[in-house]
């Protein structure tokens, strides 16, 4: 007698196989997400404290708005007015902002923070605090 079908056995050792792989297949991805995420955190605070040192180099207002998955960096410089956009291509995402006079921007005249505070964004599923203060216009992290 002749058996064509698989026995359990076999189901069972072909389906743990497949999951294995594709939980390896998966992971360069969760990595990546995670390594990007990290370089778009770490671009923001750069662009921050760049915006804030320009400042007070040329003597410019520079205001920098928040969004959700993006933000925009306003430079006012005599009669020039740069404007520049930056989104988020990964998961990140400011979750919460809390400056005096303003809630969702950042503005810096002569190298000085007008309106100090913080704002809270996702990173890898942490939450993440980054806090202007003002006068000196020191930007902390906080995890």
């Amino acid at each position: 007698m002749d058996n064509l079908g698989y026995t359990q056995f076999e189901v069972i050792l072909v389906l743990v196989v497949l999951a294995i792989f594709t939980s390896i297949l998966r992971m360069p991805f969760k990595i990546y997400e995670r390594v990007s995420q990290n370089l778009e955190f770490n671009q923001l605070v750069r662009d921050i404290k760049f915006n804030r040192d320009k400042s007070l180099l040329e003597g410019s207002d520079i205001k920098i708005e928040l969004e959700e998955n993006a933000y925009v960096i306003i430079c006012k410089q005599k009669n020039k007015l740069d404007r520049t956009r930056k989104e988020f291509s990964s998961n990140l995402k400011i979750d919460s902002s809390s400056f005096r006079d303003v809630a969702d921007e950042i503005r810096f005249q002569n190298g000085v923070c007008l309106n100090s505070g913080h704002m809270k964004l996702l990173l890898n599923g942490k939450l993440v605090k980054i806090t202007v203060t003002p006068v000196y216009s020191n930007i902390n992290m906080v995890e």
